[in-house]
């Protein structure tokens, strides 16, 4: 499914995980979880997750999309990101 158009993320939006991401070989991400929108521009995303995921502690718990790797032929970035989340609610209170 692709979104044409999508708005590319800003930072600080918060997002769900509609779908579990797979990053082989580093991390299986399951859906559910919520993260804040680090960094978007048209080469990559960045999703800083609510919930430590040990195998993302290299990229500091950042799940990423990256045009070229994880979109497919003809879709940008914020399609590709906007296909495996949803707005989500604001980040708990610390």
């Amino acid at each position: 499914m692709t979104y044409p158009h999508a708005q590319m993320p800003q930072v600080g939006d918060r997002v769900v995980l509609t779908f579990e991401i797979d990053r082989f070989p580093h991390a299986r991400v399951p859906s559910g979880l919520r993260g804040t929108v680090e960094s978007a521009n048209d080469e990559v995303i960045a999703l800083k997750l609510d919930e430590t995921i040990p195998e993302l502690s290299e990229w500091n718990n950042c799940l990423t999309w990256t045009d070229g790797i994880d979109t497919e032929e003809g879709q940008t970035v914020a399609e590709a990101f906007r296909c495996e989340t949803a707005e989500a609610s604001p980040a708990p209170a610390p």
